[in-house]
């Protein structure tokens, strides 16, 4: 295993703006983020467990069964949409995550929830 190979197993990317799919929900998201990106030998069950954690800790749980939207779409707001494409990053199991102004456009309430998340176990 190269050095490369190395960091993408342990280093996370949160980008400023998101990338998240509209057709999807938030759980839906979630959820397909942890089938592309979680180790095969990780269960159905756990991957959903896992997605449960990361929306109890982002505080997203009452958003689960809504869509995400698009600029065509109405769907989840800006602030609910910046910490779902967070949890992107909190279901690949990693031990650094680095974050492209994570706090830009959010009021303080909601900036605060995402710098106190913790590592999802």
């Amino acid at each position: 295993m190269n050095v490369r190979q190395s960091l993408w197993q342990i280093v996370a990317y949160v980008e400023q703006f998101d990338t998240l799919l509209g057709i999807f929900t938030v759980y839906e998201m979630l959820l397909y983020t942890g089938e592309l990106s979680l180790s095969p030998s990780i269960s159905l069950e756990d991957k959903k467990d896992r997605v449960q954690k990361v929306m109890d800790e982002l505080r997203i749980s009452d958003i689960r069964d809504s869509k995400i939207g698009s600029k065509l779409e109405r769907g989840i707001s800006g602030g609910e949409a910046k910490r779902v494409n967070i949890g992107l990053a909190l279901m690949l199991d990693t031990s650094i995550m680095l974050l492209d102004e994570p706090a830009s456009g959010l009021d303080s309430a909601t900036s605060f929830d995402i710098v106190r998340v913790r590592p999802i176990t």
